[in-house]
């Protein structure tokens, strides 16, 4: 499986991780997601380690770590009705 191919999934994942979350007994609100956020996981049986970068102006970066190498990504983000979306 190609890095890229690794990449795209566990964006998804990421995503979907995100938008569950519960702050202090209440829904989550865009400015909460705004940071840098890291993760490592287990995809396929290949162990990656995520770092995405939220920033309050709508633009996102993603680096991807795995023993095949290391791959960035960009892109937009909004967040409406308890969903993050993105684009790029």
């Amino acid at each position: 499986m190609g890095l890229r191919r690794l990449v795209m999934g566990l964006s998804v994942l990421l995503v979907l991780g995100v938008t569950a979350c519960i702050k202090d007994g209440r829904d989550v609100v865009a400015a909460d997601l705004v940071g840098t956020w890291k993760a490592k996981v287990l995809e396929l049986n290949v162990p990656a380690e995520i770092v995405w970068h939220v920033r309050p102006d709508g633009t996102t970066g993603y680096t991807f770590t795995t023993a095949a190498g290391t791959a960035t990504s960009s892109g937009t983000w909004t967040f409406a009705n308890g969903v993050v979306y993105e684009e790029g």
